[in-house]
C-alpha cells in the first residue's frame, strides 16, 4: 500500500492563497498569496516547502494568473494592474513586460514549445508576445487584439500529428543489406548539409481559443488573425480541448455543455449540446482521462461525463467509511501518469479514485463507476479549495485557502525481525507487534518524522526519512517504547546492530552510535 507525505510550505508573507501553478517537469511550486499588511506576493516553493531564495516577488496588488514555461525554469505573473512580470531562473532581474494591459490580466499561458506566451485581461484584451530561451520579448507582443468581453479561458489547438515517415530501424538494415532505395532514402533524409534525421518530430502550434463572460469564443491562428467562432449560452468557465477527436469543449457557468468539432484551419461546427447536472456555484471541470470530464460542484459525488462512450456516472463518498454526511466535494484534479481522480472536500480530507480495467467479478467487464476503486483519504487541516497535480514526481499541492501543502505518495515501509513486527500506517504512524513468548504484544509509535524507511531488533526500531534517523528502544515485552537518540544522514537504507546503526551514504556504509558519531566506515567505494 502507499501513502501521502505531507509538507506545509514556508510561506514569506502570510496571508491568503489564491491561486497555484506546478511546473510540467521541475519540482517548483508557485503560490499566490494576499494579505492587507503585506499586499499581494508570489513565492516559489521547492517539492518540500521550502521557499526559493530568489523566488519571492511582491507588489501592493494581488496576483491574477501564473503560468510556467512547460520545459524552463521560466514564470509569467500576471498583476491586478495589469503587469506581467517574467521570472528566469539565474538571471539578475526579472523582466516587466510592457503596458499591454490595463485590467487585471486574469489568464496566462504558453504555446506548446515555449516560444509564445498568451495574456489575458478582464477588459478583453489579448496579447500575444514572443519569448526567446532567456525569457526575454522584443519589448512589445507581436499580436494585440481587443474582444470586449471579460476573459476568462484560453486553450491551444494540439498541433496537427506529423507524418512519422519510414521506420529508421527497418531503413537502416535494408540500406546495409544492399537496398539502393533505402540509401537514397538516407541520402535525401540527411542532405547536402550533413543534417540529421528525425522521425515523427511533433510539430508546433501557436493557434488557440479565447472565452470570455459574455459567452464569446474566439480563434486566433499561427499568424495572429483572430475571428470568431461561436457564442455559448452563458459566461465561458471552462475550454478543454479534446485531442484524440479534434473538439473542443465549451462549459458555461449555468452548467451548459456544447461540443465543437475542429477544423485545421480553426473553424467550428457544434456537434451536440447537453445541461450538466449540479450546484453552479464555483464548479470545476478537468479532464479525468482520454474524453472524460470530471465534474465537482459541491456535492457529495463528482459527476463523470464520458464524451468517447456518450455516459455519464458519479463517484461518491456519502456512505464512505471515514467522511462526514455533510461533506462535499469542493475541486478535482487528475494525474494521467498514476491514473488517479483526486478530489478535495469541506472536510479537509483528499480523497483519491484510482482507475483500474480489472473485473470486480468474474467475467464481467467494469463500467462506469466499476472503474474507479477509492483509496484511503489523506487528511489536512482547512477546507481544501484547489488540488493541482504538476512536476515529474507527479505531486500533489493542496490548497487551503490559508495554507498549502505539498503531497508526495510513498509505499508503507514494514519490517519483520526476532519476532518483531513492525508496519507504517500512516506518514508517521507505525503499529508494532511482539509475537514472542507465545503471545502478542501490540504498541502504536508517532514518530516526529514522516518516514521512509523502518528497521527493527529486538531491542530497537530504527525509522529515516533521508534527512534524519530516529532511533527508538524498546522494553522486553514491547510494551514501552523511548526514544534512543537521532542523527541527520540522507541515508535511504539502515539497519541496527547491536547499539550501533549502519548506514549507506554517499556511497559508503558509515557505522554510527545512536548519538551522531560515526565510528567506522566499513565500504569507501560501492
Amino acid at each position: 500500500m502507499a501513502v501521502y507525505f505531507d509538507f506545509k510550505v514556508q510561506p514569506v508573507y502570510a496571508g491568503i492563497n489564491s491561486c497555484m501553478r506546478w511546473h510540467n517537469t521541475h519540482q517548483l511550486l508557485a503560490v499566490a498569496t494576499f494579505s492587507q499588511t503585506h499586499g499581494g506576493s508570489v513565492n516559489i516553493y521547492y517539492d518540500e516547502g521550502e521557499s526559493l531564495a530568489e523566488g519571492t516577488f511582491q507588489r501592493s496588488f494581488p496576483a491574477m494568473s501564473l503560468a510556467w514555461h512547460p520545459t524552463k525554469k521560466i514564470l509569467a505573473i500576471g498583476w491586478e494592474n495589469g503587469e506581467i512580470l517574467i521570472w528566469t531562473e539565474g538571471e539578475q532581474v526579472s523582466q516587466d513586460l510592457p503596458g499591454t494591459h490595463k485590467a487585471p490580466v486574469n489568464v496566462l499561458e504558453w504555446g506548446s514549445s515555449g516560444s509564445r506566451l498568451v495574456s489575458a485581461d478582464s477588459n478583453g484584451t489579448v496579447g500575444v508576445w514572443k519569448i526567446d530561451n532567456r525569457g526575454r520579448t522584443g519589448g512589445s507582443p507581436q499580436f494585440k487584439h481587443d474582444l470586449d468581453q471579460d476573459l476568462t479561458q484560453i486553450v491551444f489547438k494540439p498541433p496537427p500529428a506529423s507524418d512519422p515517415g519510414p521506420d529508421i530501424s527497418q531503413l537502416a538494415k535494408a540500406a546495409v543489406s544492399g537496398d539502393e532505395s533505402a540509401l537514397d532514402m538516407f541520402s535525401w533524409k540527411k542532405g547536402k548539409n550533413n543534417m540529421k534525421m528525425q522521425a515523427g518530430a511533433v510539430g508546433d502550434s501557436n493557434a488557440f481559443f479565447v472565452g470570455g463572460t459574455k459567452g464569446g469564443v474566439f480563434y486566433v491562428n499561427d499568424a495572429g488573425k483572430v475571428a470568431p467562432s461561436f457564442e455559448a449560452d452563458g459566461p465561458v468557465e471552462r475550454l478543454l480541448y479534446y485531442n484524440d477527436r479534434n473538439v473542443l469543449v465549451t462549459i458555461t457557468n449555468n452548467l451548459m455543455m456544447s461540443q465543437h468539432t475542429v477544423s485545421p484551419e480553426g473553424s467550428t461546427k457544434e456537434i451536440q449540446k447537453v445541461k450538466l447536472s449540479g450546484k453552479i456555484d464555483e464548479p470545476v471541470f478537468n479532464w479525468a482521462g482520454s474524453g472524460i470530464v470530471a465534474t465537482a460542484t459541491g456535492e457529495t459525488v463528482i459527476r463523470m461525463w464520458d464524451l468517447a462512450n456518450d455516459d455519464n456516472y458519479v463517484l461518491s463518498i456519502d456512505g464512505q467509511v471515514g467522511y462526514d454526511p455533510s461533506e462535499t466535494i469542493n475541486c478535482v484534479a487528475y494525474c494521467p501518469e498514476k491514473e488517479t481522480l483526486a478530489a478535495g472536500t469541506s472536510n479537509g480530507n483528499m480523497v483519491t479514485w484510482k482507475y483500474s480495467t480489472t473485473p470486480v467479478t468474474s467475467g464481467k467487464k467494469p463500467e462506469g463507476e466499476e472503474l474507479w476503486m477509492i483509496q484511503p483519504p489523506a487528511r489536512l487541516d482547512g477546507i481544501i479549495t484547489q488540488i493541482m497535480w504538476g512536476s515529474n514526481k507527479h505531486l500533489l499541492a493542496v490548497n487551503t485557502v490559508e495554507n498549502v501543502f505539498i503531497l508526495s505518495q510513498h509505499v508503507m515501509s514494514s519490517h519483520f525481525n526476532n519476532q518483531i513486527s513492525v508496519v507504517q500506517t500512516g506518514p508517521c504512524q507505525l503499529t508494532i507487534d511482539n509475537f514472542s513468548g507465545g503471545s502478542v504484544s501490540h504498541q502504536e509509535l508517532r514518530t516526529d518524522i514522516q518516514v521512509k524507511g523502518v528497521y527493527t531488533t529486538q531491542e530497537h526500531i530504527a525509522v529515516w526519512n533521508e534527512k534524519k534517523l530516529v532511533v527508538y528502544e524498546l522494553s522486553s515485552d514491547s510494551s514501552l517504547i523511548k526514544a534512543a537518540g537521532n542523527f541527520n544522514t540522507e541515508s535511504t537504507v539502515a539497519c541496527v546492530h547491536q547499539q550501533n546503526v549502519y548506514a549507506i551514504e554517499n556511497g559508503k556504509v558509515q557505522v554510527h552510535t545512536f548519538q551522531v558519531k560515526i565510528i567506522n566506515v566499513i565500504f569507501s567505494h560501492l
